[in-house]
């Protein structure tokens, strides 16, 4: 697989307990890459490429070396196409996806929130995660 990726984030501190972290991150990604003319024309899946970009936002809480607070914002765009690199003269290949184009977009936002409790012995994660993507029903983890 052929992946590229860029992460830009910035800790951006309050003060001692309190930071704020911006984040963008974009990956592009040739899962299935060929470059023979019988594979091309047999596997039509064979050159679908992938891009997602997230942005996002989170602030942490740290009142005391024992406990911590996380919440934040994240939206999430997912790209995939389908190249159609075959140099002979047949018919192109047929869209693969179900929109008639050889493009597909999905989008997704997500509020999350998490605390961390050490423990004498052990420590307690509680997290929950709203996510609302464009195709499907919103869930609640």
């Amino acid at each position: 697989f052929r992946t590229y990726g860029t992460l830009a984030s910035y800790d951006l501190k309050l003060n001692k307990t309190l930071k704020i972290t911006p984040q963008i991150q974009h990956s592009y990604q040739i899962p299935w890459l060929q470059d023979n003319e019988d594979a091309l024309t047999a596997f039509k899946w064979s050159n679908i490429h992938s891009e997602r970009l997230r942005v996002g936002v989170t602030a942490t809480l740290e009142p005391t070396d024992k406990v911590n607070y996380l919440v934040g914002y994240e939206f999430t765009e997912d790209k995939h196409r389908i190249v159609d690199q075959r140099k002979s003269s047949a018919p192109t290949v047929p869209d693969p996806f179900n929109n008639g184009s050889n493009t597909a977009r999905f989008g997704s936002s997500a509020f999350l929130a998490q605390g961390i409790f050490q423990m004498p012995i052990f420590d307690v994660t509680v997290g929950a995660r709203y996510e609302d993507p464009d195709f499907t029903d919103s869930s609640f983890v």
